[in-house]
C-alpha cells in the first residue's frame, strides 16, 4: 500500500516536472521561420522606348531631365567645340575654389595691366568682352555675371586665373573635374570657350547643366536678364529668352557660338519638381539654335513624364504569421525615373526568410534597371514581428 502511494507521488512528480520542462521549451524553443510572400515578382527587362522629339534641323543634340540624366540624343554624339558654354564649367570651378552663398558678393577681384592686356587683345580679335580697368575692384558676384551675361571671354580668363593661381591651374582642375563628374567625352583647352580644341559632346554637356542648376549662385545668374557691372555699366543675357517680353519657358543656361564651334544652346525649363536640360551644338547659327530650343523642350515636355515605379511605403509582400495576423514588407523610399508617357516599370523583388525582426528592419530589396541606371531600394518591415502567445506555443510544439 505504501508502495503504490509511493510510485504515485513519484508519478505525479514526474508528470508535473515534464510539463513544467515542456512548457520552459515551448516558451524557449526557436520559432519557425517565416518564408516571404511576393506579392509582385516581374523580372523582364524593359527598353527605353524613343521619344518624339522635335528636335532642331542642325546639329548634335541631346536633352534629359535635372536628377535623372540624358533620355534622347540626336546626331552623332562626337567631340565639337562648344564656345561659350565652356564658361559654365568656370562657374562651377570657381564656385569649387571660391565657394558663394545666395545674396553674398564674395572678395574682390583686383584689375591688373595684365588683365586689362587680355581685355585689348580679346576685344581686337573680335572676341565678347567687357571693359576693365587697371585698379578697378569688381566682386567675384560681378565677375560671374560679366561671364554669363554678356560671355565676356576676357572675364573668363582673368576669373579663372584669380581662382586658381594661373591659366593653367584651372585648365587642370576642369579636365579631372569633368572626368570626375563621367564627362568623359569633353576636353578644356581655354577658359572661354575661344578655342576649338574646348571641345565636348551634348550628353556630357546636360551633365554639365545639371550641376550647375544644382548650385543656387549659378541658377540665379544664368535666370538674370541684365547686370550693372563697374566700368561698364549694364550689360544683358545674351540668352534673349531671359527677356521677360519674351514669355518663354526657358530659364537659362549659356549660349555660345564661334566660327569653328556654329550655334551653341545649353538651355533649361522648368520640369515638374525639376528641369528639363537640352543642348544644341553645331548648329548653322546661333539664331537658329536659339529658337530651336523651345521646340525641342516643348516636344520633350509633351513626352516626357516623371513615374514611380517604386513608392516610399509601397507593399511588396508579407509575412503571413503561424499564429496569425500578417506583417507588410515595405519600400523604404521613392525611386522616381523619368520616361515616356506610359511607361511601366517592371522590378525585381527579393525578400528573405527571417525568425523576428523589429519595425524597419531591412528584409530585402526592390530593384529594377532603366535608361542604363540600376535603382535600388531596402526593403523592410512596417513594424516588429510579434510574438506568438504561450498557448499557441504550447499547442504548436
Amino acid at each position: 500500500m505504501k508502495t503504490s502511494s509511493k510510485l504515485k507521488k513519484i508519478s505525479i512528480v514526474t508528470l508535473l516536472v515534464l510539463i513544467i520542462c515542456y512548457i520552459i521549451y515551448a516558451f524557449l524553443r526557436s520559432l519557425p521561420a517565416l518564408d516571404p510572400i511576393v506579392i509582385s515578382n516581374r523580372v523582364n527587362k524593359l527598353q527605353v522606348p524613343p521619344y518624339s522629339i522635335s528636335w532642331a534641323q542642325s546639329g548634335e543634340q541631346a536633352i534629359g531631365v535635372q536628377g535623372y540624366g540624358v533620355l534622347a540624343t540626336s546626331g552623332a554624339q562626337q567631340p565639337v567645340p562648344i564656345a561659350s558654354i565652356a564658361k559654365v564649367m568656370v562657374a562651377l570651378a570657381v564656385m569649387q575654389s571660391k565657394p558663394l552663398a545666395l545674396n553674398q558678393q564674395g572678395p574682390y577681384i583686383p584689375i591688373t595691366a595684365k588683365d586689362v592686356l587680355i581685355y585689348q587683345e580679346d576685344l581686337a580679335d573680335g572676341q565678347s568682352v567687357v571693359a576693365l580697368q587697371a585698379g578697378e575692384k569688381i566682386t567675384e558676384y560681378q565677375a560671374l555675371e560679366a561671364m554669363l551675361l554678356p560671355s565676356a571671354n576676357n572675364m573668363a580668363t582673368t576669373l579663372s586665373s584669380w581662382a586658381f593661381g594661373s591659366l593653367s591651374g584651372y585648365l587642370n582642375f576642369a579636365n579631372n573635374y569633368a572626368k570626375n563628374i563621367g564627362m568623359e567625352n569633353t576636353y578644356f583647352g581655354d577658359a572661354s570657350g575661344f578655342m576649338p580644341n574646348t571641345t565636348s559632346t551634348p550628353s556630357d554637356l546636360v551633365k554639365l547643366g545639371e550641376l550647375a542648376l544644382q548650385n543656387p549662385v549659378i541658377k540665379k545668374i544664368v535666370g538674370e536678364y541684365s547686370a550693372n557691372l563697374p566700368v561698364v555699366g549694364q550689360v544683358t543675357n545674351i540668352d534673349l529668352f531671359i527677356n521677360p517680353s519674351m514669355n518663354s519657358v526657358l530659364n537659362g543656361i549659356k549660349t555660345g557660338n564661334t566660327t569653328q564651334a556654329g550655334g551653341c544652346f545649353l538651355y533649361s525649363a522648368p520640369f515638374h519638381n525639376s528641369n528639363i536640360v537640352g543642348v544644341i551644338l553645331g548648329a548653322t547659327s546661333l539664331g537658329n539654335a536659339l529658337y530651336a530650343g523651345p521646340q525641342v523642350e516643348k516636344s520633350a515636355a509633351s513626352n516626357i513624364e516623371i513615374n514611380y515605379p517604386v513608392k516610399n511605403n509601397q507593399v511588396f509582400g508579407f509575412y503571413k504569421l503561424p499564429w496569425g495576423g500578417r506583417v507588410n514588407v515595405v519600400a523604404q523610399q521613392d525611386l522616381s525615373v523619368a520616361s515616356s508617357n506610359g511607361t511601366q516599370i517592371p522590378v525585381n523583388i527579393t525578400i528573405k526568410s527571417i525568425k523576428n525582426g523589429k519595425k524597419a528592419a531591412n528584409v530585402g530589396n526592390v530593384k529594377f534597371e532603366f535608361n542604363h541606371h540600376i535603382y535600388n531600394s531596402p526593403l523592410i518591415l512596417v513594424r516588429s514581428i510579434p510574438k506568438p502567445n504561450l498557448w499557441w506555443r504550447l499547442v504548436h510544439p
